[in-house]
C-alpha cells in the first residue's frame, strides 16, 4: 500500500520584532510563488536563511525562513543565488510608510557591522559550519571566489568575501592573538 503525506503548511517563521535592531546576515535562496495567506490573496515569498550576529540571540541560525514583509522581500529577491552564495548584510529596522504601518527592511551596515560580519564568516568557515541550508551544505562557501558573497554589489568597495579573504590572510601578520581563531569554539563576533 502507498502512503501519502499531507502538503507542507509553510516554511520556517521568525518573529521579526525579536530581531529588530540586530545585525543579520540573510542568505536568500528561493522564491515561493502564489503562497496562500490568511487574507486570501496569494503572495510571493522569499525563502532565506537568517543568521543573527548580535544581541541576545547572537550566533543563532534560522534556516529556510519565509520572508513576507514587502520591503525586506524586495531587498532580498534580486540577491537570490541558486547555490546560496549571496550573503546580504544589514541591521533589521522599521521605516515609516505612507500607509502608517512601518516597513521591515535591512538598513545599511556600518564599518563596524562589516567587521563583525567578517569575523563571523571567518569563524563559521574555520569551524566548518554551514552558511546556508541550500543542498544541505556541509561547509561554508569558499571566500576566495570574488562573487561568493557581497553585502552591497552596487558599492565600489571590495565584496565581503574579498574583505574576509584579505583579513583572514593578514590575521597572523600583526602582534597579539589571532582574532580569527579561538582555542575553543566560542564565536569571536
Amino acid at each position: 500500500m502507498v502512503s501519502f503525506s499531507a502538503p507542507a503548511t509553510g516554511g520556517a517563521r521568525i518573529e521579526w520584532q525579536s530581531v529588530l535592531g540586530r545585525l543579520l546576515v540573510m542568505v536568500p535562496i528561493d522564491v515561493k510563488k502564489d503562497v496562500p495567506t490568511r487574507l486570501g490573496d496569494p503572495v510571493d515569498v522569499v525563502v532565506a536563511d537568517v543568521h543573527i550576529l548580535d544581541g541576545d540571540r547572537q550566533g543563532d541560525w534560522e534556516p529556510g525562513v519565509w520572508v513576507f514583509p514587502k520591503v525586506l522581500k524586495a531587498q532580498l529577491e534580486p540577491k537570490i543565488a541558486s547555490d546560496g552564495s549571496e550573503l546580504v548584510l544589514g541591521r533589521l529596522i522599521q521605516e515609516p510608510t505612507q500607509k502608517g504601518n512601518p516597513a521591515w527592511k535591512l538598513g545599511d551596515p556600518t564599518a563596524a557591522d562589516v567587521e563583525a560580519a567578517q569575523r563571523w564568516h571567518a569563524w563559521r568557515t574555520n569551524q566548518g559550519l554551514p552558511i546556508t541550508s541550500v543542498g544541505k551544505l556541509a561547509a561554508a562557501p569558499a571566500v576566495s571566489e570574488p562573487a561568493a558573497t557581497s553585502f552591497d554589489p552596487t558599492s565600489s568597495s571590495p565584496s565581503l568575501a574579498e574583505q574576509v579573504r584579505v583579513a583572514t590572510a593578514n590575521a597572523g601578520a600583526g602582534t597579539g592573538p589571532n582574532p580569527w581563531t579561538q582555542a575553543d569554539d566560542t564565536p569571536p563576533f
